[in-house]
This record gives structure tokens, sequence and C-alpha cells, in this order.
């Protein structure tokens, strides 16, 4: 009610409350292998004792910016999974360019609709990111500038990786 608003029937409102026994852990900002596809889980559950959720939806969706990622297995940009019999709601996101870089993914929980319960209903909205890397390597050669024929050259090679993702060296 708006008591400053002279209409009365413009001064009210009505909204409708639906009430769950739901709650969730979406993942959270994470780093992933440049090239990899990486897992996305959602978690729900019930607020009163902590058991899995079965049934519910969640809709991930790639934000616009970043480097080009699709959802698999549809190779979409949104999909929306249903959480199974432990809670759980998992999707995978791959690069299609291999590149350094960050995606936005919104995330929202929704209850699907049924007759008793009426139409599907957002019960959440939040957004998490992936930040792309790669290694860098670097390699160092310290060798004298010339060399005779069939002369023994001391050298030494460095090989320096860096960027908080390993890297592999056969």
């Amino acid at each position: 009610y708006a008591p400053e608003i002279y209409d009365r029937e413009k001064a009210t409102t009505t909204a409708n409350l639906y009430w769950a026994d739901c709650q969730w852990q979406c993942p959270g900002p994470t780093s992933a292998r440049s090239g990899a596809p990486h897992t996305l889980t959602t978690h729900l559950f019930r607020h009163s004792d902590r058991a899995p959720v079965p049934g519910l939806r969640v809709r991930y969706v790639l934000k616009d910016g970043g480097p080009q990622a699709e959802l698999l297995p549809n190779h979409t940009r949104e999909v929306i999974v249903p959480s199974d019999a432990n809670g759980d709601a998992s999707v995978a996101i791959q690069q299609l360019n291999l590149q350094p870089g960050m995606n936005r993914i919104g995330i929202e929980i929704i209850r699907p609709a049924n007759d008793s319960t009426g139409p599907p209903i957002v019960l959440a909205s939040e957004e998490t990111t992936i930040d792309w890397q790669a290694p860098q390597i670097q390699l160092n050669l310290n060798a004298p500038a010339s060399a005779a024929i069939n002369q023994e050259i001391p050298a030494t090679v460095t090989i320096v990786a860096s960027l908080g993702v390993p890297s592999r060296m056969n």
C-alpha cells in the first residue's frame, strides 16, 4: 500500500509468494585449462534436512563476451539440465577457439511447472566465470655464439612454465 498515491486502486498491489524447501550451491568462479572441457555443477538440496532435491531445472547460459565457447552435449549457448537423484545438475563447457580469456555463465534455478503448484518459477539467478588459461612456456638457451667443427659446446637449456596451469613435457 502506498498512501502517497491518491487513487486507492493504483496505491495497492498484490504479489504471490511461493515457498520452496530448497537451497542451492552454484559453481563459483574458476580457472580451467584452455582447450579442455570443464564441468560446472549446481547442487540442490532441501533447507530443512539437506537431502538432495531431484527434478528441479538449472538453466546455464553463456553470456556475451569472452572467447567463443559452447555448452555440451548440445553444442549450444544455453541448456536446461534437470537435477539428478543426488541433487546435482551438471553441464560441460568447452572453448571453440583455444585462447586465454574469461567466459561469464548465467545460472538459473527453476522449479518446473506442474498442475498442483502452477507455472515454472525461477527461484534464483546467479552468475559465475571461467578463466581459461594456457601454460606459458619459455625456452632459454645459453650457448656460445660460434664453435669449431667437432668441438663440444657447453650449453644450458632452461625451460620455464608459468601461469597457474600445469604443462606437460615429453
